[in-house]
């Protein structure tokens, strides 16, 4: 519905160009697919989580390497990384370990404002309840956390819910009205959003393509076998291929009426 691709557009925003919404301060974004769009697969712990600070340094800047080494081991130990030390491939990790790694990427950024695609997604209890004590300890900071979820139980915890339907929101839960019923009950709303019209153009661009590749890859068949063999464009030929493709549109016609009719 959206949510996704509202936290993407968030943080990859170019500055320059005018959108509805307005960034004030340093973002930082944890991806739900850490496979395809987060870790670094050849590099191990450390540079995983420290590739943030050569983002914030200028061209020409010069790199605290021992300070940031000295917040690497700070988030390795706070995050109880299950690893003999940082230098360890991220690769050698657990899934849920890491998703701290990227965790403590976006911690280590000192972001103002830190977006979560599902971050505890396919983790256990522990590493769940570890993440759950360390954004709220972030939002008591004063820092501002976006948490996209699947989980009902982890937007009970928030202090504001936005639902969104078909890339809009469609209902805000303030603080002490949040609850999983309500949350299901405000996610069927908003059904006039949908553009219909849209749908209706794909359903008969799909329905035209069900026809037209079908007839088409028959015709160059046909014309490649005529091609090949200049018998086939006979009347003993066009014969022999309709009379042998008869009972085949028969029996796909009774296949189709007997799955129809029943409802499958």
């Amino acid at each position: 519905n959206g949510q996704r691709e509202f936290l993407r557009n968030l943080f990859f925003a170019k500055r320059s160009v005018k959108t509805a919404v307005k960034r004030r301060g340093r973002l930082a974004y944890v991806t739900g697919d850490r496979r395809k769009e987060g870790v670094f697969p050849m590099w191990p712990i450390s540079n995983n989580m420290s590739i943030i600070e050569i983002g914030k340094a200028s061209l020409f800047g010069r790199l605290d390497l021992r300070g940031i080494a000295e917040k690497v081991t700070h988030w390795f130990l706070t995050l109880s990384i299950k690893a003999h030390g940082p230098k360890v491939p991220v690769l050698s990790l657990s899934g849920g370990n890491q998703q701290k790694v990227l965790v403590a990427r976006a911690l280590l950024a000192d972001a103002d404002v830190i977006l979560l695609d599902d971050p505890t997604k396919g983790v256990d209890v522990g590493t769940k309840r570890q993440m759950h004590d360390l954004f709220s300890g972030a939002a008591r900071d004063g820092k501002l956390v976006i948490w996209y979820s699947t989980e009902d139980e982890e937007l009970e915890s928030c202090s504001r819910v936005l639902i969104f339907r078909y890339g809009r929101v469609v209902e805000e839960l303030g603080d002490g009205s949040i609850s999983k019923d309500k949350i299901i009950e405000a996610s069927f709303r908003g059904e006039d959003l949908l553009d219909r019209s849209s749908d209706e153009r794909k359903k008969t661009k799909r329905a035209l393509n069900q026809v037209v590749i079908p007839l088409a890859a028959m015709v160059a068949v046909f014309v490649l076998s005529g091609v090949l063999q200049p018998a086939v464009f006979s009347g003993f030929g066009i014969d022999l291929l309709v009379s042998g493709s008869i009972p085949l549109v028969f029996a796909a016609l009774a296949q189709m009426y007997i799955i129809g009719m029943s409802h499958i």
